[in-house]
């Protein structure tokens, strides 16, 4: 009797700490093998979410957070969301032997852009690479006949949102590419979550750490010190 006396004093005292304290405020992360993943919770009811790496953020969002009885709601509605690379082209026919890609590479404010790696891919999974002719396009030519019906092109760049353009291999290109900045190194944009509601259970609720729980493990975000 007295053990179930006891567990129940135990249960009513967790369930008020985490009932007492109904807004998280600071910088909480959780480290795993390889990356990290970083929360910041705001007075206001606001959060954001990182997860990353070496190379930079892979992960990201931002939204409205809330407490209520043992559980931690996590909206995900105010992800702001990057522009993604694009390109605009125009194609021609000839009778030549071959097909020349012409490209021109800008940001997105039309400032033009050196330092891109643009690259094919033959049927042997050999990279062709563009050469820069005299007024600073990047050309790529290759036989008719080399690709069957498509060619891939890849664009990257440090910090830059990478484009994979898939073009028909019977035609000439003149394109015009626009890149977009990338907080990550990796050449992607970080994913963005939006429209998602995650909700975890609260196991534990200290000063220093937060422990959860959702259908997949149980976790501990540990508060960073000032």
């Amino acid at each position: 009797m007295r053990i179930k006396s006891f567990l129940y004093i135990a249960f009513l005292i967790g369930f008020y700490k985490i009932n007492a304290q109904k807004t998280l405020e600071g910088v909480y992360h959780r480290d795993i093998l390889f990356s990290y993943e970083k929360y910041e919770f705001f007075k206001d009811g606001v959060f954001t979410f990182q997860k990353g790496g070496d190379l930079g953020v892979s992960l990201k969002g931002k939204g409205n957070y809330k407490i209520k009885n043992d559980s931690l709601f996590l909206n995900y509605n105010l992800t702001s969301l990057k522009e993604n690379s694009y390109f605009k082209s125009k194609s021609y026919f000839n009778e030549k032997d071959s097909i020349t890609l012409e490209f021109k590479v800008y940001n997105l404010k039309e400032k033009p852009l050196k330092n891109v790696m643009i690259y094919s891919l033959n049927e042997e999974k050999e990279s062709v690479d563009a050469s820069e002719d005299k007024d600073g396009s990047r050309i790529l030519v290759f036989k008719k006949g080399n690709y069957k019906d498509k060619v891939e092109v890849f664009i990257d760049g440090e910090f830059l949102g990478r484009q994979i353009l898939v073009l028909r291999a019977d035609r000439n290109y003149i394109l015009e590419v626009y890149m977009s900045n990338s907080e990550s190194q990796g050449f992607y944009h970080p994913k963005a979550i939006k429209g998602d509601i995650q909700t975890y259970k609260i196991l534990n609720f200290e000063d220093n750490f937060i422990e959860l729980k959702n259908t997949e493990v149980n976790f501990k975000l540990i508060k960073n010190k000032n």
